[in-house]
């Protein structure tokens, strides 16, 4: 579609430089015009007044003022470069018809900026901005609702700005066979066993398991030795 658009584009310049594009008005125009300037012969212009003609074909008849730019047909006023009845009008005169084209469709107009909106002041009104003095009027704290200043000069506030947190320090972690090695060694010396049973990380530590014939020699030894002189019912 783009190469499309490139070679429209170049061959309607080549077109325009051909026939000649000396004028300001664009090249549609030029070409509007230029189909009313053939279809002016089949109206008749009657001069009405300084500029003012009226055109007739057979019953058909349209008021023109070239000082004003309207045509009773208003094609003038809304295209704004002309009609058949304007066309012939200009032509009756021997001027140029491309002099009554709207600036808009002018090449070299000037485009202005937005209109202003606010009021233009007189020149005895012009004067600086008029401030309402602040003397004699009494300022109070928004905060602690105290008179003669306000949040930002109220006095006896650390202002300072609070230090910094310390950052956390990244440490390298151990691989994990390494962690299990190094705990089951402290667990087995004793250093990490609880009175409850557990490590200082707070897991329980795996005992090993005894023979029944091992509680019951032991239990004969504290009997023998006066460590445990009273049985109970539910000692095996």
């Amino acid at each position: 579609m783009l190469e499309e658009l490139r070679m429209y584009m170049m061959n309607k310049l080549f077109t325009a430089k051909l026939n000649g594009w000396s004028s300001d008005v664009s090249y549609e125009i030029r070409l509007k015009l230029n189909e009313l300037k053939l279809n002016q012969m089949f109206w008749e212009v009657l001069p009405s007044g300084l500029n003012q003609f009226e055109t007739r074909s057979r019953s058909e008849a349209y008021d023109v003022d070239l000082d004003m730019r309207t045509c009773s047909c208003r094609m003038l006023q809304l295209n704004g470069y002309g009609c058949v009845h304007s066309v012939s009008a200009i032509s009756y005169l021997n001027k140029d018809v491309e002099k009554y084209v709207d600036p808009y469709f002018v090449r070299n107009r000037r485009i202005h900026g937005r209109k202003k909106t606010k009021r233009v002041r007189d020149v005895s009104k012009k004067g600086g901005k008029h401030r309402v003095s602040k003397k004699g009027n009494k300022i109070s704290c928004s905060l602690c609702k105290v008179e003669g200043h306000n949040k930002k000069t109220r006095p006896n506030v650390d202002r300072s700005r609070p230090n910094k947190l310390p950052t956390r320090v990244n440490r390298t972690k151990a691989p994990k066979g390494e962690n299990v090695k190094k705990r089951s060694a402290e667990v087995a010396s004793g250093s990490r066993i609880g009175m409850d049973g557990r490590d200082t990380h707070g897991s329980r530590v795996k005992r090993t398991k005894t023979t029944k014939g091992e509680n019951v020699k032991k239990m004969i030894i504290e009997v023998a030795s006066g460590s445990r002189t009273r049985m109970k019912c539910g000692d095996p």
